[in-house]
C-alpha cells in the first residue's frame, strides 16, 4: 500500500468525523474494493489484510453510526474479524455487531452474525462457510465510550 492509499484514508476519516456520511462511504468503499484488486502474494498480503480491517471497520461505523444502517454494517464488521485484525481492531469490530444485534433487535428483525474462520487468510475468504453465531447483547456503555474509535 502507497502513501496515496493512506492519505485517501485519512480523507475518508476526515468525512466520517464532518458528518458527510456519504462521502466517507464513498471513499472507504472505494478503498476497499481497490485492496480486492492486490496480488495475493505473501509479501502484501499481511498489508492488505492490515489495511483491509481498518477500512472495514470505518465502513461498519459509518453505515451503523452515521447512515443509522445496522444491516448493511454487520457485513463490514465481519470482514473486520475475517481479516484476522490486532485485537484492538477485533474487539471494536465485535463491539460494532453487538451494536448492530441491538439496533436490528429494536427494530424487531433478527440476524446472524458469522464467525470468524480460523484459518482463513485470503481476502477472498467470506467465500467459505463459517459457523453461524447469533451475537449476544451487551450492557449499554457509558456516553464517554460510545466513541467508535475508542
Amino acid at each position: 500500500m502507497d502513501g496515496d492509499f493512506q492519505l485517501q484514508y485519512q480523507a475518508a476519516e476526515r468525512a466520517y468525523g464532518a458528518g458527510d456520511y456519504p462521502e466517507a462511504r464513498r471513499l472507504a468503499g472505494d478503498l476497499l474494493n481497490q485492496l480486492g484488486d492486490q496480488p495475493q502474494d505473501p509479501d502484501t498480503q499481511a498489508a492488505v489484510l492490515g489495511w483491509r480491517a481498518f477500512v472495514a471497520l470505518l465502513l461498519g461505523h459509518i453505515d451503523l453510526h452515521g447512515l443509522e444502517n445496522p444491516a448493511c454494517a454487520v457485513d463490514f464488521y465481519q470482514q473486520v474479524l475475517d481479516s484476522q485484525p490486532q485485537e484492538t481492531l477485533a474487539e471494536l469490530a465485535q463491539q460494532g455487531l453487538e451494536r448492530c444485534q441491538r439496533a436490528i433487535t429494536a427494530s424487531g428483525t433478527a440476524i446472524a452474525v458469522n464467525s470468524p474462520s480460523p484459518n482463513s487468510r485470503s481476502i477472498n475468504s467470506r467465500a467459505s462457510q463459517p459457523e453461524t453465531a447469533v451475537v449476544p447483547p451487551r450492557q449499554m456503555l457509558p456516553e464517554l465510550l460510545r466513541d467508535p474509535f475508542l
